[in-house]
């Protein structure tokens, strides 16, 4: 009697641990349920979603690039989608966290990351040097937007002391005045284009030979296409670059892109060289068009980074890398660097190039 009591008592117990078991599974909470509501979780969410809106523009603009200006203009801020996917990454985790169900939260996020992943494969190249070895000795490229005449004459002097050619935007006749007398003729005795009043004038110098000038007619800005002879290189064509900025209207910053492209693309079976203010960064169309035809910019060679270069000379640092320096297979870079002028509103660009 006594072990068949027992052995209810076993049984009982058993089941008991067993319904135990069985209530704790039904309670147990799945991935996707975390408890009560959290406080400012609506916030969270919001936040996230409100942050990834903009990165999806971005996106969209980067796999089908924009022409038409006013999308054109947004789209020179591509590379901050990185920015925007970061934080909303960061929002959604945080709201996953705290989440009563998170499925929708976990694909959402999981949809950011991949997003933020691409942009920063985009942006990668900047980083890594491509190794290109130079076969030559090098010479000194130099670029810089005057902004009207405006930059300090001495510091642009001082500058382009190092310099073997030199493309400067928005020369002003009054500008190139001043620069002679701090010399400027005497170190660069050849000249492609001629300063104008206003926002027009594009004018390459160079210390070296300078012949076959040619401009690019249908541009609102002066550019020029010109060869220089480079001691150990031979000749290099030159393009002295300032399409119009997407405030031009009338879609002539597509148009001046096309044929800056175009006029690139024609001169590619041999060194090329396009420096200049381009009012582009390398997710726009036309440095996408001139990448895939075999230009590179020197900050792309060198692995340098992102060097953004507009506005400078502001409350804000430089956001935009719209100057650059690019040569095609025949060449390689050795060294870029920017500097600061006073009296302009763009960072200038100093380059060494070699023959490949």
């Amino acid at each position: 009697m006594v072990r068949s009591l027992a052995a209810v008592e076993g049984t009982a117990t058993v089941l008991s641990q067993r319904q135990r078991r069985r209530d704790a599974a039904r309670t147990r909470q799945g991935w996707d349920t975390y408890g009560p509501a959290r406080p400012f979780q609506g916030l969270w969410v919001g936040l996230a979603v409100l942050l990834l809106l903009p990165g999806l523009v971005l996106t969209a603009m980067r796999l089908v690039p924009p022409t038409d200006d006013a999308p054109a203009l947004v789209a020179s801020f591509i590379s901050y989608a990185v920015l925007t996917y970061l934080l909303s990454f960061g929002c959604f985790v945080v709201a996953l966290l705290r989440a009563r169900r998170r499925a929708v939260l976990g694909m959402l996020s999981g949809i950011t990351a991949v997003l933020l992943v691409c942009h920063i494969c985009w942006l990668a190249p900047l980083f890594r040097a491509d190794h290109r070895q130079p076969r030559t000795d090098s010479f000194a490229v130099m670029t810089l937007n005057l902004l009207h005449g405006q930059a300090d004459s001495g510091a642009v002097m001082q500058r382009a002391r190092a310099a073997d050619v030199v493309v400067l935007l928005e020369a002003t006749d009054s500008s190139i005045t001043d620069l002679d007398r701090y010399g400027w003729s005497e170190r660069f005795p050849f000249s492609a284009g001629k300063p104008q009043q206003g926002a027009e004038s594009t004018v390459v110098f160079s210390r070296l030979p300078m012949s076959e000038q040619a401009s690019l007619s249908r541009s609102q800005a002066q550019q020029w296409i010109a060869t220089v002879s480079v001691p150990q290189i031979g000749p290099v064509r030159v393009i002295a670059a300032h399409p119009c900025n997407p405030y031009c209207g009338q879609n002539r910053w597509h148009s001046e892109h096309q044929e800056l492209a175009d006029a690139a693309a024609a001169n590619m079976g041999q060194p090329l060289l396009v420096a200049g203010d381009l009012n582009a960064v390398e997710d726009h169309k036309s440095m996408l068009v001139m990448r895939r035809d075999g230009l590179k910019s020197a900050t792309d060679i060198l692995g340098a980074g992102w060097l953004p270069t507009y506005p400078s000379g502001r409350s804000i640092p430089p956001l935009l890398p719209i100057d650059h320096i690019l040569v095609n297979r025949f060449l390689t870079a050795t060294s870029i660097e920017r500097f600061e002028v006073a009296g302009t509103d763009h960072l200038g660009l100093m380059a060494r190039i070699a023959g490949t």
